[in-house]
């Protein structure tokens, strides 16, 4: 799901993290996540359910294509894929995983991607050591 939501929550933007840079999902994370008042859900998007689109997003056409790929991923022709309008560019693809290929690629992600000769955001805040995965430090 995604908030399309825009200037709703302007005053929770206006809070600053160490050197100056808003966190934005923070800020709506604690927003969804409490409890009094309950969070309007009237802007959020579930690409699940396409009755909660409205006027917001629009189905992309991609070019068909009948090969498999060997990455785990559903034919092209498969997918579902939409663009949120308020946001050109960008898209989003609901599961385009072929069963299994998800967990493979989130582990891929977790424990080979962020190592080295690889260059990855975490770089700029935490030292990884060569030898262990973010997945093992984060079981330290």
């Amino acid at each position: 799901m995604a908030d399309e939501s825009s200037g709703a929550c302007n005053e929770l933007y206006n809070q600053r993290i160490p050197h100056g840079r808003v966190d934005y999902v923070r800020e709506e994370y604690k927003y969804y996540k409490r409890k009094k008042p309950p969070p309007d859900f009237s802007n959020v998007i579930d690409f699940q359910d396409p009755s909660t689109f409205g006027e917001r997003i629009e189905k992309v056409k991609l070019n068909e294509s009948k090969y498999r790929s060997k990455f785990g991923l559903r034919c092209v022709s498969e997918w579902r894929v939409y663009e949120l309008k308020t946001c050109p560019g960008f898209m989003f693809i609901v599961n385009p995983f072929l069963p299994g290929a998800q967990q493979y690629w989130t582990r891929r992600c977790m424990e080979d991607f962020p190592r080295k000769p690889n260059v990855c955001n975490l770089d700029a805040h935490v030292k990884l050591d060569p030898e262990k995965s973010v997945w093992e430090l984060s079981h330290g």
